[in-house]
């Protein structure tokens, strides 16, 4: 009796190890060649596939055109995205509100109003590209845990991804943050010289 119930156990053992772990979501993530400039050692860039897009990418978005100015970009979990303009001696203002949702693996943005002017337009063009259409990738460390969540648009994906936009905020409230965007930005009425 004894020596059937060693055999099991070593059954168990022996099946435990040939299925391995599951180091979720780095096994779900697709590697890639790409490098980022802003990648330290020891962390490795993985492009993600559609069923991780609803889990990782709600959250706040930094893009830097230099030191004194750029935008974030929300994407909030019920579906809202909304863009912000920003510098270091003027209100932040919001210049585009939308939709986002899951295309295959990339995210797509609609937006639905919008209150560029012309160098807003042509920075964000020039930067970061058209931000409709963004490519998510996670930055895993060497204990493949996820380290940093970045959004690259599709017309600028390539070898050397050179202007992620890098998520520095997960929502803890959501709800409170888009409320907030929007007392104090009314409505998005284009005003006069807008781009759209």
């Amino acid at each position: 009796m004894k020596k059937l119930i060693m055999l099991a156990l070593l059954g168990c053992v022996s099946a435990t190890a040939e299925t391995g772990s599951h180091y979720y979501p780095y096994d779900d993530c697709e590697t890639t060649t790409h490098k980022m400039n802003l990648a330290r050692k020891g962390v490795e860039l993985r492009l993600a596939t559609a069923q991780l897009i609803p889990a990782f990418v709600p959250g706040s978005y930094k893009g830097i055109w230099d030191l004194t100015s750029g935008y974030t970009l929300h994407l909030f979990p019920d579906k809202t995205a909304m863009l912000e303009s920003w510098c270091d001696v003027c209100p932040a203002r919001l210049v585009a509100v939308g939709e986002w949702a899951a295309d295959q693996s990339s995210v797509r943005i609609d937006w639905k109003e919008q209150r560029f002017n012309a160098k807003e337009k042509e920075l964000y063009v020039k930067s970061y590209g058209l931000c409709e259409s963004l490519i998510l990738y996670l930055l895993f460390d060497d204990k493949k845990s996820v380290r940093e969540v970045y959004l690259v648009s599709k017309d600028q994906d390539g070898e050397l991804i050179r202007n992620p936009i890098w998520r520095f905020k997960e929502y803890y409230d959501w709800k409170r943050t888009k409320d907030e965007l929007k007392k104090a930005n009314h409505s998005l009425e284009p005003t006069p010289g807008a781009v759209h």
